[in-house]
């Protein structure tokens, strides 16, 4: 069989990106998560909750942290975010020009420029 256990638990919105498996931590406050692909390596990204998220180009892009959370986005290895809105969202997506998601504040569809800034409303 080709099947392997990585031996981690509590994964939740799990996504491959490179050589690396991401995914919201249930048994740790659900705290961004990463563990490589043999299941070794295992690192928490970020020291917020995150609800939703997306990862392009070593950037991580989410949604979290409860009522003082907001939209924010994280180069993978560094130790602070940046907050680019002060709404939670879902459904975030990432091009290389934009990012894409629904406010859960009144369950619109935003765009703004890959680094938070000119957020447009789209529908």
């Amino acid at each position: 069989s080709d099947n392997t256990s990585l031996g981690v638990g509590g994964v939740l919105s799990m996504m491959v990106y490179g050589d690396t498996i991401y995914f919201k931590d249930g048994y740790n406050d659900y705290r961004f998560t990463s563990v490589g692909k043999n299941g070794e390596n295992k690192k928490v990204i970020t020291d917020k909750n995150v609800f939703s998220y997306n990862v392009n180009q070593d950037i991580i892009y989410f949604s979290g942290d409860g009522d003082n959370g907001g939209l924010f986005r994280q180069k993978i290895g560094d130790n602070s975010s940046q907050s680019f809105s002060k709404d939670l969202a879902v459904h975030i997506n990432v091009t290389d020009q934009y990012i894409f998601y629904r406010k859960m504040t009144d369950g619109r569809i935003y765009r703004s420029d890959i680094d938070g800034t000119d957020e447009v409303l789209i529908q």
